[in-house]
């Protein structure tokens, strides 16, 4: 009904994904990560434009992967491991086009700040002479005096300090994204959404289920 406020709870999932050619622009090695995430969200709607607020979490985990920074010289690889977790708090602006009483497109965008905790290692790795792959290194000078360097003390499970121990692991992470879907209301007192968009990480993908209060 025209001015009229409804209100929803329910949850969302979403899959970001961090595609390499991404972590490309400023890095080489890497590859595409798949960070799962959800959480409840909080909905409050009134003539085709609806407010999401949601508390999720997203797990930004990646295997040991060979690293270093674009701009590094060959002796700078690194094999970093992540186990970084975020919890977000983001609000997205959605506004709706009806195509019949039960379905709708949905386009907008979102924004919010992330806690970013979780440990991320970092270890200096060499390459075998004749090989493509990296492997990490011992100790300094130890397999490979040229790769494993005494210039840092990034072996035997080194861990990256956060912003707050003057190292390189951010302590917050802003959520910037735009984003489009579709919405299926089949009952006054459910709704479901299925999102697509992009944002700081990446591209997702994401559903979501309400209840009408």
């Amino acid at each position: 009904e025209k001015g009229k406020t409804y209100r929803f709870v329910g949850a969302r999932y979403r899959l970001i994904v961090v595609p390499q050619f991404i972590i490309g622009l400023f890095a080489e090695g890497g590859k595409t990560v798949s960070v799962h995430s959800f959480g409840p969200e909080f909905a409050v709607r009134k003539d085709d434009f609806e407010f999401n607020f949601g508390l999720w979490y997203a797990a930004y985990s990646m295997d040991p992967t060979p690293f270093k920074g674009k701009d590094d010289e060959e002796d700078a690889w690194e094999i970093v491991e992540s186990e970084i977790k975020v919890v977000y708090a983001t609000a997205d602006f959605l506004w709706s086009h009806p195509f019949t009483p039960e379905w709708a497109l949905n386009y907008g965008g979102g924004a919010g700040i992330g806690l970013v905790f979780g440990a991320l290692h970092r270890t200096q790795a060499f390459r075998p002479l004749g090989s493509d792959e990296y492997f990490p290194c011992v100790a300094p000078g130890n397999p490979d005096g040229f790769y494993c360097g005494g210039d840092n003390d990034h072996y035997g499970g080194y861990e990256e300090p956060s912003w707050a121990d003057s190292g390189s692991k951010p302590v917050i992470f802003p959520w910037l994204a735009v984003q489009t879907g579709v919405r299926y209301k089949p009952h006054r007192n459910f709704a479901a959404r299925l999102d697509v968009g992009f944002g700081l990480s990446g591209f997702f993908f994401g559903l979501g289920a309400h209840y009408g209060l």
